[in-house]
């Protein structure tokens, strides 16, 4: 039985493989293909027992309205409920715009992206290529803005990324049990 669970996993890793290659090589270029990139990649993920993640936690994002897994959940209360406990909500900001710039600026899923492209012999000129990327984001951020997410536990109620009256993307932290709201804008060169 063991032997079967091993081959059908081995053939699903090369079905994925070969679909992530081809999607890869044609470009992402919509939104469709910034979803399925994301979800795909989470399935290999899975078989391979990794799943505390930036990668994870955008694919979460994307496609749950609440963050309740308990390894997302773990992952986004142990990476962001720190700066909770700093006081209002613009010194919040401020020790996680200082502690956390290459979250803001997605540095810690270019790298993630990266090496798991690279790990698996895959296409990785859109980690490699600035101009991929910032297209990747682009599209990333306009799917997340549609999707505020929110987290069943801790100190944060609802994560979201919006677009201010200036035309600032930002992400917002809606604090349970209390009225302020920290709103970080990003700021990504090209974006």
């Amino acid at each position: 039985m063991e032997a079967i669970k091993s081959k059908q996993k081995i053939e699903m890793r090369q079905t994925i493989l070969g679909k992530l290659s081809k999607l890869l090589n044609s470009g992402i270029d919509t939104e469709e293909k910034t979803l399925y990139l994301l979800i795909q990649v989470h399935k290999l993920r899975e078989l391979d027992g990794e799943n505390k993640s930036y990668l994870g936690f955008f694919r979460d994002w994307l496609v749950h309205d609440e963050i309740s897994h308990k390894n997302a959940t773990d992952f986004f209360l142990n990476r962001f409920e720190q700066y909770v406990n700093s006081g209002d909500a613009k010194k919040i900001a401020q020790d996680f715009k200082s502690r956390e710039s290459d979250f803001l600026k997605f540095n810690n899923l270019r790298t993630e992206l990266r090496d798991f492209l690279v790990d698996n012999n895959l296409p990785s000129n859109l980690t490699e290529d600035t101009r991929y990327w910032l297209k990747f984001i682009k599209l990333l951020v306009e799917i997340l803005k549609e999707c505020p997410v929110k987290c069943k536990n801790g100190k944060i109620d609802i994560l979201s990324l919006t677009e201010d009256s200036s035309g600032n993307i930002c992400f917002r932290f809606h604090l349970r049990n209390r009225k302020d709201v920290v709103k970080i804008k990003l700021k990504i060169k090209g974006l």
